[in-house]
C-alpha cells in the first residue's frame, strides 16, 4: 500500500526542518502539527500535554488494544550548515537529528490509518516535546490530562545514518544505552595571581578527576558492564588574569547498557570526585541532569516490528549490540510493552547530530507503512 499525498507530507517535512524550535517551545511545531491532524477524519486531538505535547487519537468504537506511536516536536540548539532551500530560518537552532522527518512519518501514519481504520482498538498519535533533553516523555507521563492512558503497546523509531536507506534495525531487549550527565562543582579560595599561595585555586583537583575519571571507562560495547565516562565540558575560574581561580566546574556525560551498571559507576564518579576535592581542602558540590533510561524492548512487540517489515518488503537487520546514545522513550518501554527501532536513513548520509545533516524525504512513506502495518496487524489479531 501506498501512503497517501507522500508529497505533500515531504512539503510539510520541509516546512518543519525550516522552523526548528528547541524543548519545550514548541509552540509554532505543534500548531502545523495540529493543523494538519484536524484535516484527518476521525480523531479526536489533545493539545498542551506535557507541556507543548499534542496527541490524537482514532477510536474505532469496539474494543480491543491500544496502541500508541511516538514522534518528537523538538529541535537542537545547533547552527545547520546545510545550503538548503528549507533550511532552517532560526539562527542556532535546527533540525539536525531527524525529528521533522519522524513527525512527517507519524501524520503520514495517521492520514493511513484514519483512511483505512481498524475494525477494533484504538491508536493513538503522540507527538512529544523535549526529546532532546530526556525531560519530554516523563513530562508527557506525568500529565494528568493523560490519566487514563494505559496503551497495550507503544512503539517508536528513528532514522539511522550508516544503514542502508530502509533497512529496519533491530533488538530484542536493550535498544540503547542508559545516559545521565553529572556536574561537579569545586569552590576553594581566590587570591592575587602573584600570591596563589593565600587561596586555594582548584585547578590541581580539576585536571586530576578529568584524568581519573578516564580510569573508570570500560568501553568494549560486547561487554555486559560497558561503561563510557566522557568529559563534556569544565571552567576554570574567571577572565580576570590578576586572579587565582578559586572555583570550577566540570562536566560528565556517563553511559551504560543497564541501570544497575549506570547506577555503579555513578557512585564511583562521583566518590572519585568527592575524595580529590577533600584531599585538596575544597567543597564539593554534585548535581545531575539529561538523564535518559536504557530502552528495553518487548521481544512479542520487536516481532511485530518485524512482520509488519516484512510485509512492507523491507529488509531487516538485528544489531550485534545495544546503541550508545540515549533516547527517553525508555521511559515508556519502563512502563508499557513496547519497542523502538531504527530506520536506515543511508549509508553515506551525515551522521545524527552533524552541520550537515538533513533527514531523507524517501523515509516518510516506509516509516509510515510500518506504523500502518504494525496497528493493522496487532488490532486485526484481537478480532
Amino acid at each position: 500500500m501506498s501512503t497517501p499525498h507522500t508529497p505533500k507530507w515531504v512539503a510539510v517535512r520541509r516546512q518543519l526542518h525550516q522552523e526548528p524550535e528547541i524543548a519545550f517551545s514548541e509552540h509554532k511545531t505543534a500548531k502545523t502539527i495540529v493543523g494538519h491532524l484536524s484535516a484527518l477524519p476521525g480523531l479526536e486531538i489533545y493539545q498542551g500535554i506535557g507541556g507543548t505535547g499534542v496527541m490524537a487519537t482514532l477510536r474505532t468504537g469496539n474494543k480491543g488494544p491500544e496502541i500508541l506511536f511516538r514522534a518528537e516536536l523538538d529541535g537542537l540548539p545547533l547552527h545547520e550548515e546545510n545550503q538548503l532551500p528549507y533550511r532552517s530560518q532560526t539562527t542556532g537552532q535546527s533540525h539536525l537529528c531527524g525529528h521533522d522527518g519522524h513527525a512527517a512519518i507519524l501524520l503520514a501514519a495517521a492520514d493511513l490509518l484514519t483512511q483505512n481504520p481498524p475494525k477494533c482498538g484504538t491508536v493513538h498519535f503522540l507527538f512529544q516535546p523535549a526529546e532532546e533533553t530526556g525531560e519530554g516523555a516523563s513530562a508527557i507521563l506525568e500529565d494528568t490530562k493523560l490519566a487514563a492512558l494505559k496503551p497495550d503497546w507503544v512503539f517508536a523509531l528513528h532514522n539511522l545514518p550508516g544503514y542502508p536507506l530502509g533497512q529496519v534495525v533491530l533488538r530484542k531487549g536493550n535498544f540503547n544505552a542508559g545516559v545521565r550527565s553529572l556536574i561537579f562543582t569545586l569552590r576553594g579560595e581566590t587570591a592575587h595571581a602573584a600570591q596563589p599561595e593565600n587561596g586555594n585555586n582548584p585547578a590541581a583537583a580539576m585536571a586530576a578527576i578529568l584524568l581519573e575519571s578516564q580510569s573508570l571507562n570500560q568501553s568494549d560495547p560486547n561487554r555486559a558492564d560497558y561503561a563510557l565516562v566522557v568529559p563534556v565540558y569544565a571552567r576554570l575560574g574567571d577572565k580576570a588574569y590578576g586572579t587565582s581561580a578559586g572555583e570550577a566546574e566540570v562536566h560528565f556525560t556517563i553511559r551504560a547498557w543497564s541501570a544497575e551498571t549506570l547506577e555503579a559507576l555513578d557512585g564511583k564518579l562521583e566518590q572519585m570526585a568527592y575524595q580529590i576535592a577533600n584531599q585538596n581542602g575544597l567543597q564539593f558540590d554534585v548535581s545531575r541532569t539529561e538523564s535518559f533510561e536504557a530502552m528495553v524492548n518487548d521481544e512479542s512487540a520487536v516481532e511485530a516490528i518485524e512482520a509488519a517489515a516484512q510485509k512492507e518488503s523491507l529488509t531487516v537487520k538485528y544489531a550485534p549490540t545495544p546503541f550508545t546514545w540515549g533516547e527517553d522513550f525508555g521511559q515508556f518501554t519502563r512502563i508499557f510493552r513496547g519497542a523502538f527501532f531504527g530506520l536506515g536513513a543511508g549509508m553515506e548520509a551525515a551522521p545524527l547530530h552533524h552541520p550537515g545533516y538533513d533527514f531523507p524525504d524517501d523515509l516518510i512513506e516506509p516509516g509510515s507503512r510500518i506504523f500502518y502495518q504494525i496497528a493493522t496487524d496487532l488490532l486485526q489479531a484481537a478480532l
